[in-house]
């Protein structure tokens, strides 16, 4: 798991004072049989990742040809927006008689 690439793998399992001294042969199988059950365990992974990206694409097509598609989003984010941050105002805004000036500003 520490080696830096596969050739010190094979390396280390050759190694005849190493723990397991395997031939060539014997190392090449493992080193092939590692990386043939890696390929099967990502191949879902990868699967599920293309499932996913090509929802997003979809998504984004549709909001792309969509003028209400992208209104919609916006309210939605927009009450998201509201729901995590929105208060109610603690200040009252009172109305002043008589003619504002620019230091009232």
């Amino acid at each position: 798991r520490k080696a830096p690439d596969q050739g010190a793998v094979k390396n280390a399992l050759m190694d005849p004072k190493g723990l397991l001294a395997l031939s060539q042969e014997q190392a090449e199988s493992l080193l092939r049989l590692q990386l043939g059950q890696l390929t099967r365990l990502n191949q879902g992974k990868l699967s599920d990742e293309k499932q996913e990206l090509e929802g997003k694409q979809k998504e984004l097509n549709r909001l792309l040809s969509q003028d209400d598609a992208v209104y919609d989003l916006m309210l939605d984010e927009f009450k998201e927006m509201d729901d995590r941050f929105g208060v109610e105002r603690k200040t009252q805004i009172l109305q002043e008689d008589g003619e504002v000036t620019e230091i009232d500003l």
